[in-house]
């Protein structure tokens, strides 16, 4: 195993980085629960119970605009009538209620769209790979406790052959000269 922080290699029973102090069995315990993304009594969220989630999600919303909808349709037909009970109901209760359902109305029809899109994600979504315990423990293991240097290529050039400049080749070094009064007098 590697130090996550510093990346020096020690076996699987060392508790501790002996040289920046590390943690290595709480590295161990959590690569064994399976990494950070899974949290203890967080239960990833299956395909389908995402799918069943959107569709309760855009039920309530259907029912509850359909409710608005039929409401507003029964308040608004017994205007022309004037003894019917909605009439009745009008002329008691404020224009504002009838704003009311109309709000009702479009928070339900917002609520059936994002069930919608739930549902549709989810059903985009690539079905999850399960790898056997073993298997996944040790495709972890790879990638996370690998020390950079291993998983970079090796390189093809040699730094002491690199320019001492940053501009490369569009500057050049100054002539060194050997300035006495020798060389200032003649």
């Amino acid at each position: 195993m590697f130090c996550p922080r510093c990346g020096n290699e020690y076996p699987d029973t060392q508790k501790f980085c002996s040289l920046c102090g590390a943690n290595l069995r709480a590295v161990t315990q959590m690569l064994d629960r399976g990494g950070p993304a899974q949290q203890e009594g967080e239960a990833p969220r299956s395909r389908e119970g995402t799918i069943q989630f959107g569709a309760i999600i855009s039920g309530a919303g259907f029912g509850f605009s359909l409710a608005s909808i039929l409401f507003i349709i029964y308040f608004l037909n017994g205007l022309g009538q004037p003894d019917s009970i909605s009439a009745s109901l009008f002329q008691r209760l404020p224009q504002s209620f009838l704003a009311l359902f109309i709000i009702f109305t479009i928070i339900g029809t917002a609520a059936f769209f994002s069930g919608l899109a739930v549902i549709i994600t989810a059903m985009l979504r690539r079905p999850e790979v399960k790898l056997a315990p073993g298997q996944e423990k040790k495709a972890t293991l790879k990638l996370v406790s690998s020390p950079a240097k291993e998983a970079l290529p090796d390189s093809q050039w040699d730094a002491t052959e690199a320019q001492s400049s940053l501009a490369g080749r569009t500057t050049s070094p100054l002539p060194q000269y050997n300035q006495t009064k020798t060389d200032a007098s003649g």
